[in-house]
């Protein structure tokens, strides 16, 4: 029977997905219902707060730019590690990592999450707790980090006017179902990815 994982979304600035991932060395919990909850917020009377692998878990996290460092700076993914090492040694329990839609899915239905895979490596490696950032186009509408399939099929996803002349500033019309039916889709392939990675 197939258990589905449930991690806790958030909204957080521009980003469309966060997710706390249990990158741990303890053993997976123990299904309840078909379901295995990483992370939830936890309610009750007194407080709220966020529990991970089913321990109250205290956030202490910085956010490595693997974006910039990658496509800017010309860094390597192996040196990419260096900066999991450092957060380490301050003390940071969680890592934000930043993942393209584009990059995730550069052609429509082929999935690529080596990348991924490497970063969850990593957090295990440091014993860190990871979080994905999905830079989509769910909240902001920027083109910027969709696919060139979605990109350039202006019927499925449409965009509105571009004043600034400038391929990155086109923004798409929000609330099409496409193109929203498009980033949940990949959406929910990384999320089994990471399921797949952790059992």
């Amino acid at each position: 029977m197939k258990k589905n994982i449930r991690i806790t979304s958030i909204i957080v600035g521009l980003s469309s997905v966060l997710t706390i991932v249990s990158c741990g060395n303890k053993p997976s919990p123990t299904p309840v219902e078909d379901n295995i909850y990483v992370s939830k917020i936890n309610v009750n009377k007194s407080k709220n707060y966020l529990e991970v692998d089913g321990l109250p878990f205290n956030y202490n996290g910085c956010q490595i730019r693997t974006d910039w460092l990658i496509n800017e700076q010309g860094e390597s993914l192996e040196d990419i590690e260096y900066y999991f090492n450092v957060a380490k040694e301050l003390g940071v329990k969680c890592v934000e990592i930043p993942l393209r839609w584009k990059d995730l899915e550069p052609i429509e239905d082929g999935y690529d999450f080596r990348e991924a895979s490497a970063y969850m490596r990593m957090a295990k490696k440091y014993n860190l707790r990871i979080e994905f950032l999905l830079f989509g186009v769910n909240i902001t509408g920027m083109t910027g980090n969709a696919p060139d399939y979605v990109k350039n099929n202006k019927t499925k996803s449409p965009k509105y006017g571009n004043p600034l002349h400038h391929p990155d500033a086109l923004f798409f019309v929000q609330g099409n179902p496409n193109t929203l039916g498009r980033e949940k889709k990949c959406a929910d392939a990384l999320i089994n990815a990471i399921y797949n990675w952790s059992i």
